[in-house]
């Protein structure tokens, strides 16, 4: 059985696509399971006892990854809800590429890297975020340009993920922020997500008492503020954002592309029960 968790992004979302610096965790609540069973029929996979046809095997195939004369069965059982940015596509992409290598057909060392064209297949350009939040076991300082930066805070936040009540769609983000950046030449929201990312990541990581959850406050709102400004937070998310402080968080700021999806939610005080949060723990 292959096994991997979710993933939860505290900051940098879409600007890691331009160059910039994202912050993502593993969140282990979730998780996705692969076990595959032996046949000398044809290759066959179902996604919570449903057939599969998203074209993953066929990509793998063309991509002369997987032998055509592969047979079984690949049952996927997964709770990751799917499209609400936990990287539902991310930990079944990653599931399959350690197939591969269960089977001797690519070196682990290229389990990212086969994963992540399997994760183009759903979004698009991927940037490889949600690869490797899904592939870790720590906290990851990413970036397309460097080897990702694992780092162990120095205290633990009460962090919390709920469903905004709306789907999200990677895709259809992805190109709304593009569009922005064409028609916003000058514009200083990707820096300041590049910021935002920053004062999140020297809040986790500093041992002042006094500070350090005012930065992170800060720092996830900043983040908050650019999803705004590039126009991914509609009346569902932001009612949703709002209800979270109304009822006392701190910060609240949409985790994955935006438009819908769960939020990530920031507290001085253990949460109401009946908000129904699930805790990152970091």
């Amino acid at each position: 059985m292959i096994s991997h968790s979710a993933k939860c992004i505290l900051s940098g979302e879409h600007t890691v696509l331009n160059g910039g610096t994202a912050i993502v965790s593993p969140l282990k609540a979730y998780k996705t399971t692969l076990e595959y069973q032996e046949s000398s029929l044809k290759l066959e996979m179902f996604f919570n006892k449903r057939p599969f046809t998203q074209g993953i095997l066929s990509l793998l195939q063309s991509l002369a990854l997987l032998p055509n004369t592969f047979s079984g069965i690949l049952n996927v059982n997964s709770n990751i809800p799917q499209a609400s940015g936990l990287g539902s596509s991310a930990a079944l992409c990653v599931a399959m590429a350690n197939l591969l290598v269960q089977h001797g057909y690519i070196l682990a060392e290229k389990i990212f890297e086969v994963a992540r064209m399997c994760e183009n297949l759903f979004h698009g350009k991927s940037s490889g975020v949600d690869i490797a939040g899904v592939m870790s076991d720590k906290v990851l300082l990413y970036s397309m340009n460097n080897e990702p930066k694992s780092f162990v805070p120095t205290w633990q936040p009460k962090l919390y993920v709920s469903y905004s009540g709306v789907p999200s769609n990677t895709k259809q983000a992805v190109a709304k922020v593009r569009k922005y950046r064409d028609s916003s030449i000058g514009s200083n929201v990707d820096r300041n997500m590049e910021s935002a990312t920053q004062q999140i990541y020297n809040a986790l990581t500093s041992v002042d008492l006094k500070t350090r959850l005012q930065q992170l406050r800060d720092g996830l709102n900043q983040s908050s503020e650019c999803f705004e400004e590039w126009g991914l937070i509609g009346d569902f998310l932001r009612n949703h954002q709002n209800k979270l402080i109304q009822c006392g968080a701190l910060a609240a700021k949409p985790t994955g592309s935006g438009e819908g999806g769960h939020v990530l939610s920031l507290w001085q005080e253990l949460p109401p029960s009946h908000l129904n949060l699930v805790p990152v723990s970091l």
